[in-house]
This record gives C-alpha cells, structure tokens and sequence, in this order.
C-alpha cells in the first residue's frame, strides 16, 4: 500500500507477493526461491490475496472520511457533523373527499385507493368520520416514496377503491385537492454538490445546523421556524427569521442563537434581546415568538331515551383533549375537525366542528399561519348533547 498526497494506492497481489519473498531473503540469503506449486507459494498466496482484500477495506474507510469521495451512510455521519443533513425522500400526499354511511368511520390505513392509469396506490394517513352529509375529507399518501403524480387532478374518474371498510362508499367526483408532489431525497452525488458548494461557509450557520441546534430550547422541532428569503421572498437576501415557543428565557435562547448564526447574517423578529459577544461588544438579538391561538371544538351528539351524565360528558372531554394534545400540532398546523373526536367515535356523533375561540366561526378546519401554533383546553371544548 502507497499513500502520498492524500492518495492511497492499494497493491496487486504480485506486488505484495514480491514483498514477501524480499522478507525471505533478507533472512535467508539472494538465492532464496519459491519452489513452484509448492506448500510455501500456495500458502502465501493466499496470504497476499487476504493482505490485498484487507488494503482494500483500508483504502475505503479512509475515503470515507474525505468529504469528496464519502457515500452512502459514511457520508451522512461526515457531513452531520459540518452541520449538512440529508434531504429525505417525501411522499406525494393529497385530499380526496369520500362519501360514506352517515355516522360512520373508517380506520387510519383502512382505505386504500389505486390509480388506474399508473397503478400506484395512496391510503389515508389519518381516520375518516362521516357526519350527517355523509362525507368527509380524506387525506392520501402514497405507499411509494417519490415524485407520483396522479393521473387526474378531477376525483374519483381515474381512482378506484382497492380496500375500505364498509362504511366508505366512493370518491366524490372533482374532489382531488391539495396536491403536494413527493421526491426521491438526496442522492450521494446531489448531497456532495450541496457540500461543495456549502464549504467555503461557516457551516455553524447552515440553515440546518442552525435548526439542529435551536431545536434543544424547544419542546418539539414543530415550535421552531427558519424562514429564509426562498420561503419569504418580501424578506432581504442574507436575512433569517427564526420563529419559535422557547422552553428557557428570552436571554438564554437569544444566547444560543448567538452561537449558532455566523456574524453577517441579519436577524428578523419582534423580540429583542442585547448580548455581548466575545469581544464586548453589544449584538442585538432578534426573533419572533410563536403565537398562542386558542381553538375550540364543538361536539353533538344524540344522548338516546337516557339523558347522559355529566360524568360522561366530562369523560368525552377528556379523551378528546388527550387526542389532541397527543398530536404534534405546531407552527402552521392544520387541525381538521374529525381527527379531534377519532378516539370518541360512536353511532351517537351527529357533528364536530373547530374553530379559533377569538372569532368562534364553526368550521371543518382551522388553518395556522408560520407563527401560529394551537392551544387547547378542556374549558373550549363544548360536547352538546341532541334528542334523537
């Protein structure tokens, strides 16, 4: 094995064989041969080939930690350690509106749909529950990672139902919306490219490393933005803003941004904190705290010949704020009425509807802005009861 200049070259087994008979004959004279197909040369051949397999194995894990030739897994650990992480491959996913036995509900995964055309096929990533229109919207993902499109973007004309349950009768027609397309993640070459290009920067101020590190002052990354001009195109080039719920004081979290955003890049935010730097010096700190928004859920159901308690009534409450609150719900969350009530579900739900308590508009879904994030309480969750 040869090294030189960051370059290691492995030996041919001629090669190592040759350097083991200059051993032996450096011990035992000039004129030492091999006898031919003799015991001596079969057994070192064999050696030289294992000593080759070995050189090898050498020369792959020291190219490994050469952040242009590392690949595969090797390549993740490297560069998660320059503050570059891997683009995950994403699954294509959209809203389907099913129709359905009203009262009725179908499971998580239960309902599985195929493309005609393509023959991929998309289940529902989260339970259904008809209402007393007897439809509800469904979102899809698909079982296959990357970018599939469906074949129409009308509804049920090119979709047919491979699985459901019995409550679930078809696909309303023209319904297909909300389509977001998925990919195949970040090749070995597409990662290395990003490196290439990310080099020549303080790498404690890639966007992803900042994240990694700001993630440890909040109680799930889904309380933490990093909004660059590419998502916020009003915003100026060389600008972030970080958007998050801390778990630790204004000062300590504006500290560990301090830490972690390289000098020259701007802040953007309405909360601002003075720190020093090493040198002394005042730097003002700056970013945004998320946004509380209460939401309120309202439940009917039909209480049957017997009133029901308030017993029971408190004990709804209570499985639907643990199914709430079991949700990662976080900055620019969308929280759908039926997924509130998935742990309640009986023939006696008539309707749930959600709503910001601020403006009390009852609606199927509540849609969160970059800085929101949902709170709940048990005092915002009303569970009317119906005579049938």
């Amino acid at each position: 094995m040869r090294t030189g200049n960051g370059v290691i070259e492995v030996d041919n087994e001629e090669e190592i064989l040759e350097k083991y008979l200059e051993s032996f004959r450096e011990k035992y004279g000039e004129d030492f041969l091999l006898k031919q197909d003799g015991v001596l040369e079969f057994l070192l051949k064999i050696a030289a080939k294992h000593e080759k397999i070995l050189q090898e194995n050498i020369k792959y894990l020291a190219e490994q930690f050469d952040t242009t030739k590392t690949e595969g897994v090797w390549q993740d650990v490297i560069f998660s350690r320059l503050g570059l992480k891997r683009l995950e491959p994403k699954y294509t996913h959209f809203d389907l509106t099913l129709a359905g036995a009203a009262g009725g509900f179908a499971d998580a995964n239960s309902v599985i749909i195929r493309d005609k055309t393509t023959g991929e096929e998309f289940y529902n990533e989260y339970p259904v529950t008809f209402l007393e229109d007897g439809e509800s919207v469904a979102r899809f993902t698909a079982k296959n990672f990357g970018k599939i499109l469906p074949s129409t973007m009308k509804g049920d004309e090119n979709f047919s139902i491979v699985t459901a349950q019995n409550s679930v009768t078809s696909i309303l027609s023209g319904s297909l919306a909300n389509l977001t397309i998925g990919n195949e993640g970040e090749s070995d070459a597409d990662f290395s490219a990003r490196y290439k290009t990310s080099k020549g920067k303080n790498f404690s101020s890639t966007k992803s490393a900042v994240f990694s590190s700001l993630s440890n002052y909040v109680d799930t990354p889904e309380y933490l933005k990093i909004l660059t001009k590419s998502e916020t195109p009003e915003m100026e080039a060389g600008y972030v803003k970080i958007i998050a719920k801390p778990n630790v004081p204004d000062e300590v979290f504006a500290g560990a941004i301090l830490d972690t955003v390289a000098d020259g890049i701007g802040l953007v935010g309405d909360c601002e904190v003075v720190l020093k730097d090493d040198l002394g010096v005042d730097v003002l700190i700056k970013f945004t705290h998320a946004v509380e928004v209460e939401i309120g859920i309202k439940v009917e159901i039909f209480s049957g010949e017997n009133a029901i308690s308030d017993e029971k009534i408190l004990e709804i409450k209570n499985k639907i704020f643990t199914t709430v609150n079991s949700k990662n719900y976080g900055l620019s969350s969308t929280i759908y009425a039926t997924e509130t009530v998935e742990k309640i579900l009986d023939d006696n739900l008539v309707n749930v509807c959600v709503f910001r308590v601020l403006d009390g508009v009852e609606i199927k879904k509540v849609e969160l802005n970059t800085q929101e994030i949902p709170k709940f309480s048990l005092e915002n969750i009303e569970v009317k009861t119906l005579q049938k």
